[in-house]
């Protein structure tokens, strides 16, 4: 004897039939749908922690733009204080630059990373005006 339940019914595919441990039932639900392995889960989305934290769903290009980001901004600040030079800001700089605007036109096509992409953009933008305002105030 079957124990009553939810069980697949093989005339409609995608529905469950309630079988009452006597007969099957009238009552019916669409089966659940389990994800894929590797989809995320809602705790991966938008609005958790991990998803801004860690580079989740982003294209590999806006992570690695994100980071050389921070060596602009690092960059500029070692320049700062005479260490490396300007031509070390200038080549970050313009590198970090073209990284985020790569990284921008590949979340444009879908996915995530527009605001690391941003960062760059602006981390590379800054790392280069300020590396030329201090190679000609050094002059």
């Amino acid at each position: 004897m079957t124990t009553p339940g939810w069980y697949l019914d093989n005339q409609n595919p995608g529905l469950m039939r309630w079988y009452d441990g006597q007969r099957w039932t009238e009552q019916i639900r669409a089966t659940e749908q389990v994800p894929a392995v590797g989809t995320p889960m809602l705790a991966d989305g938008p609005s958790s922690a991990l998803h801004w934290m860690a580079p989740v769903g982003r294209s590999w290009q806006s992570v690695v733009s994100g980071y050389f980001g921070l060596l602009a901004l690092l960059s500029w600040m070692f320049a700062g204080l005479g260490v490396g030079g300007a031509g070390v800001g200038g080549v970050v700089g313009a590198s970090t630059l073209a990284l985020g605007v790569w990284a921008l036109r590949r979340a444009a096509e879908g996915g995530h990373g527009r605001g690391r992409a941003w960062f760059a953009i602006l981390a590379g933008a800054g790392c280069l005006v300020l590396t030329v305002m201090l190679a000609l105030t050094s002059v």
